[in-house]
């Protein structure tokens, strides 16, 4: 059961069917979803909540997608919100910049980092990845040549 009503532009209120948009087709503005707030305070209680597992699926019914999810590129976008979401504003183009730096990996940094960001919290997958990217960098400057050594 969804409690999407659909899709509404903050900039000039046009509203839109729940359906995969990038922004208002009128004036390009963001779109935000529109719920059935009555709806959901019936049956989405904080002890409901409470007793589901703690990941993004906890909070399926308010999510604005109406099929099964499809994990692969879902996975790589909610890493993505997660890791938003719980950075300072100051730091968010850093951090994504460390991110998809480690994603440079690819597939073995999106899967690392969604799985952790899922399980474990957009935090600790934060970090983890930040400790991975120190190691690396850590080995290329121990292995780097010495000035002067390519005469």
């Amino acid at each position: 059961m969804s409690f999407v009503k659909g899709l509404k532009c903050r900039e000039c209120g046009r509203e839109y069917p729940p359906k995969l948009l990038a922004g208002c087709e009128n004036c390009f503005g963001p779109l935000e979803v529109d719920y059935h707030y009555e709806s959901i305070a019936k049956v989405l209680t904080r002890d409901v909540l409470a007793s589901r597992p703690k990941s993004i699926w906890k909070y399926r019914e308010l999510l604005p997608i109406e099929a099964d999810p499809v994990i692969g590129d879902l996975q790589s976008s909610i890493s993505n919100t997660l890791i938003q979401l719980n950075v300072p504003d100051a730091y968010r183009g850093r951090v994504l910049s460390l991110l998809f730096l480690n994603r440079g990996m690819i597939p073995v940094g999106t899967a690392l980092t969604g799985f952790l960001a899922e399980n474990l919290g957009a935090p600790i997958a934060l970090g983890s990845m930040g400790v991975a990217l120190m190691i690396c960098a850590g080995i290329a400057i121990f292995l780097r040549p010495k000035q002067g050594s390519f005469r």
